[in-house]
């Protein structure tokens, strides 16, 4: 789904995203006077623990903000369902369990005007219960406007009282009921002005409003990492998730500094990139002992770009990417190439000895494959994964070593 959370002041955010039947995930997300939009996104791995109900939801009116009949229809869907629970209070003192439908009638007991929430809850025959999920919608039995957004840069998703809408401007919408109202737009990439307004509908017909859509500079890279084969620098990033990403430039530079745009120092890499988008960059012939300041840039349709994601690479004849050294850490490295097709390496270091495990999932949860499993001693590693009759699409890989744990993602392009 989408969700947005907006006016919040400048600082760093630690954002952690639940679902039922998943394990949460989580992120950091910084806003600052310049970064004031901010695009994030996550995959939520199956929870195998999990015995309830997977794939909740419920919709009211299809979606619709606003209505005027208190007979409501309720899409539900509820995956290992065989029965169900809906109220309008979350402690559901006024229900009691009745048989899983996918469509529902129910009639609103609070008529009184104003946003209404309808709660629900499922479980499977063995009595396994699923988490709550709510859909909201605005009753009013009062007069009706319609409201006109428009932006100078079309496609900003519509915001209506903090809450995001399936309308992109231009766009007209009807049948809101007299009364107060805050209204704003959001796309990725951009800021508006004004970022809020407050609007008063008490007379029929169109109300319009405007809103300056300007573009901002885009997020950094997700990540930005290294490895070496022999001489052979490898380095891999991920794109940030912004939607008028234009490109990515990776530089560096040798005087101990690093590149300070993206025009700065010696390019290594100058590529189109999509949103979320894994690349890759080498540089064959990396002399000893010479410290490289990398920077990778995402740079936007409108010329703007983000800070640099930074890193320092330095081939050593006892290091442990030269693989003769015992690292110091646990780790899991991006995989390389990514994209790739149809096979790709995956490097890890081990400290100490380990009950290892290195397994290949879908975005479902499923295990595709199992690449180690066994005791391994301390060391660098490298597995090859291949790929050969699997779908295009994005998969995960996951290290287990002792108590350490940790999930990447690869991409799989026919």
């Amino acid at each position: 789904g989408l969700y947005s959370v907006n006016y919040l002041p400048a600082g760093g955010y630690d954002v952690k995203v639940s679902s039922i039947g998943h394990s949460p995930d989580s992120m950091t997300v910084t806003l600052n006077d310049t970064l004031r939009n901010a695009t994030a996104d996550v995959i939520l791995q199956t929870d195998s623990a999990y015995a309830g109900p997977t794939n909740v939801s419920i919709q009211v009116n299809g979606g619709a903000l606003f209505t005027g009949n208190p007979q409501l229809v309720l899409t539900l869907t509820a995956q290992g369902a065989t029965e169900m629970r809906i109220d309008e209070n979350p402690d559901f003192a006024s229900s009691s369990w009745g048989p899983f439908v996918s469509t529902a009638n129910y009639s609103l007991a609070d008529t009184t005007e104003g946003l209404k929430i309808v709660y629900a809850k499922f479980r499977t025959s063995g009595a396994t219960e699923s988490g709550i999920v709510n859909g909201r919608i605005t009753y009013s039995h009062s007069t009706t406007a319609q409201l006109s957004i428009t932006s100078s840069t079309p496609g900003a998703t519509v915001i209506l009282d903090s809450r995001p809408t399936t309308f992109l401007t231009p766009s007209l919408i009807p049948g809101i009921p007299f009364g107060q109202y805050s209204v704003a737009v959001m796309k990725s990439g951009f800021s508006s002005s004004p970022s809020l307004v407050l609007v008063s509908l008490d007379t029929a017909g169109t109300h319009g409003f405007n809103f300056t859509v300007t573009n901002v500079p885009p997020q950094s890279a997700k990540s930005f990492e290294h490895f070496f084969s022999g001489d052979t620098l490898y380095l891999t990033c991920e794109a940030p998730s912004d939607q008028d990403l234009a490109l990515i430039r990776i530089n560096y530079r040798l005087d101990g500094v690093f590149p300070q745009d993206p025009n700065d120092g010696t390019n290594l890499l100058h590529q189109i990139s999509l949103p979320n988008q894994y690349l890759n960059a080498t540089l064959v012939g990396m002399p000893m002992n010479t410290p490289h300041y990398f920077a990778v840039f995402a740079i936007d349709s409108g010329g703007l770009y983000s800070a640099p994601r930074t890193l320092i690479a330095i081939r050593t004849s006892t290091g442990v990417a030269e693989g003769s050294s015992i690292p110091t850490e646990f780790a899991l490295f991006q995989n390389y190439p990514n994209p790739f097709n149809p096979s790709t390496t995956i490097e890890f270091w081990l400290p100490k000895e380990s009950n290892t495990t290195l397994e290949i999932y879908n975005l479902l949860g499923q295990k595709i494959a199992t690449l180690v499993n066994e005791v391994r001693a301390p060391g660098t590693y490298k597995e090859r994964f291949d790929a050969s009759g699997l779908a295009s699409g994005v998969y995960l890989y996951r290290l287990r070593a002792g108590e350490f744990v940790q999930t990447r993602k690869l991409l799989l392009l026919r």
